[in-house]
């Protein structure tokens, strides 16, 4: 297993934060992958590339730039008409270990 990949429970969560965890694992993964639907019907040619490995990637790389730069902008033009922004997740976990940042992930869920 990979030190920076953090896996949800499996079988039955012990107890009610591990199950908080595991919701949100599942939502995020979701997310990441309608995000990866998203970028691919803005950008059509990365649905069937013929290019060498490399290339792909940039390829890849410039879309998603490309996408982000206007979701970026979407965000900040709703946040300057009043949103409420929430802390994000990813500030609360610093630890770069797996198990360090599965038990900073597993606090955040108790607060």
């Amino acid at each position: 297993m990979s030190d920076w990949l953090i896996t949800p429970y499996y079988r039955n969560a012990g107890d009610a934060t591990e199950a908080a965890f595991n919701v949100a694992h599942n939502k995020t993964r979701r997310l990441v992958e309608n995000s990866y639907g998203i970028v691919k019907e803005r950008f059509p040619c990365l649905n069937l590339m013929r290019l060498q490995p490399e290339e792909v990637g940039r390829v890849i790389m410039a879309a998603a730039t490309l996408h982000n730069i206007t979701t970026t902008e979407d965000f900040m033009i709703r946040t300057q008409e009043g949103a409420v922004e929430e802390e994000p997740l990813i500030n609360y976990v610093q630890q770069h270990d797996r198990n360090g940042r599965l038990q900073q992930l597993l606090a955040f869920f108790r607060r």
